[in-house]
């Protein structure tokens, strides 16, 4: 328990350094489109905020939309009020004890399906990998989904060590709330409840049994009539199913070219081929069903939110856990052979030493990543922009995280102009490509925008058609950080 303590302790005191830097590291659009949703909550009905602050946090809020309900952004908002004010390192804190806890529950799994070495080496991996030290602690609602898979599959293994009507239902509303958090969460899931169904059962009996129609019941059920509702009344979630899912990537390099890419960066092809060997490992039964359910249902995820899967590495997060899980007993095998080989105590040490060197240098790499010294200077520019720009509501930007950073620290709100990627995504999927005079026209002429910003100047090179079209209206200020274009009387 003291080395298992003292990983928690280091992978906490990782994720704690820097912590207070602007959230410009790791997938800034989905970061700031949080922190954006949790000053909406947190400046409503707060009189102390100016007026048009409150008016700029409203209209930027509004128009984030809903990806999936606002769990974490609503939480935030809450600790923002205890603490009198907004802090960037709530959330990087929450997100990251989330994740820690999961590590607690991935430890519990693995000693139920394999052995404490095995455990404590998955547990290391999993807290230690520099991709997940870096997006463990990011504003989006994926720490916290992780948490709650490995909860869940904590709680399903529970109920088939020891069935109770109970036990079912504490794992079908852990499940539930998972779902709810992220909808990505119910592969992983099912795929676990089902291969430990089918393991016990048999295929038919454990389909038709109503065991099964309970759990999922309880499970799908209130996300179901959630998204259900937002997709009839057209409130949220509209047309974001065929964003994430084209049927006609299954058939294309770039699909499974960019999921094996993000595999790499994210988690490496060494521990990918060792996880898999390591499936084989567990023992028959619970323990490699589950498994076998796990990876299923990862690889059911993937071909269901293809786009994502092939565009997004932290749609990979749910990956490291299983993963974890999966490498863990052969670091014990190679660690155990290598003591019946060499019983002599030096060896032992030796041996050990590697891997708490491994372990540094995982670390290292981690914290080098955390360290950008630029992001202030970011921060600086995109507030001198608001000021500029009178913090209109009116804008129009070009910017590589859609401009929510730039609407977060310079109190301004607005519409992002597509990027070249998603330009790309048109042609993915069959739409018709318009020209930049074309496209201003259709989606942005009608609310009278005042003003157009260039952060981006790699993307703005990407799209000479808007620079000529930009060309016809005045410059308001222009810098190598930046180009104002007035639009007013466009």
């Amino acid at each position: 328990m003291f080395v298992i303590a003292v990983l928690f302790l280091a992978a906490l005191g990782i994720r704690l350094y820097q912590i207070n830097q602007p959230p410009l590291d790791f997938h800034a659009t989905r970061q700031y489109r949080s922190l954006i949703i949790a000053r909406g909550f947190y400046f409503d009905g707060l009189t102390s905020i100016p007026a048009w602050e409150r008016q700029v946090a409203h209209f930027s809020q509004q128009k984030q939309g809903i990806l999936e309900p606002p769990i974490m952004e609503f939480l935030v908002s809450i600790g923002y009020r205890i603490l009198g004010g907004e802090h960037v390192w709530l959330p990087r804190l929450l997100s990251s004890l989330f994740w820690l806890i999961g590590g607690g529950f991935l430890y519990l799994i693995s000693k139920k399906i394999a052995d404490a070495d095995a455990a404590l080496f998955g547990t290391a991996f999993y807290l230690f990998l520099p991709f997940a030290v870096v997006a463990s602690r990011s504003f989006q609602p994926d720490p916290l989904m992780v948490m709650l898979i490995l909860a869940s599959v904590f709680a399903i293994l529970r109920y088939y060590d020891t069935p109770s009507n109970s036990r079912l239902v504490i794992a079908a509303l852990v499940s539930a709330l998972a779902f709810v958090v992220k909808p990505g969460a119910v592969f992983a899931i099912v795929g676990a409840f089902v291969a430990l169904a089918i393991s016990r059962q048999g295929i038919r009996q454990a389909l038709l049994s109503r065991t099964f129609l309970v759990f999922m019941t309880i499970t799908l059920v209130p996300t179901l009539l959630i998204y259900a509702y937002g997709t009839f009344t057209g409130t949220f979630l509209v047309n974001e199913a065929e964003k994430t899912l084209l049927p006609q990537l299954w058939l294309t390099g770039f699909f499974w070219r960019g999921w094996l890419n993000n595999i790499g960066d994210t988690v490496g092809f060494i521990p990918l081929i060792g996880a898999l060997l390591g499936t084989l490992m567990f023992r028959q039964g619970l323990p490699r069903a589950l498994m076998i359910g796990l990876w299923v249902g990862y690889f059911i995820f993937g071909l269901a939110l293809n786009y994502n899967l092939a565009t997004h590495n932290y749609y990979q997060l749910q990956l490291i856990p299983i993963i974890g899980l999966s490498i863990g007993p052969v670091i014990a095998l190679v660690m155990d052979h290598l003591n019946q080989i060499h019983p002599q105590i030096h060896w032992r040490f030796a041996s050990w030493g590697v891997l708490l060197l491994a372990l540094l240098l995982s670390i290292g790499i981690a914290r080098s990543r955390l360290v950008n010294p630029n992001l202030e200077h970011t921060v600086k520019v995109e507030q001198e922009i608001g000021e500029l720009v009178n913090h209109s509501t009116r804008t129009i930007y070009l910017s590589s995280d859609y401009g929510v950073s730039l609407e977060y620290n310079g109190l301004l709100s607005g519409s992002p102009w597509p990027l070249a990627s998603d330009l790309e995504w048109e042609h993915l999927a069959g739409v018709t490509t318009l020209t930049a005079e074309e496209r201003y026209n259709a989606w942005f002429a009608k609310n009278s925008p005042e003003y157009f910003i260039v952060e981006d100047f790699v993307e703005f090179d990407k799209q000479p058609d808007l620079k000529q079209f930009l060309s016809r209206f005045p410059i308001v200020s222009q810098n190598n950080d930046y180009v104002i274009y007035s639009l007013k009387g466009s």
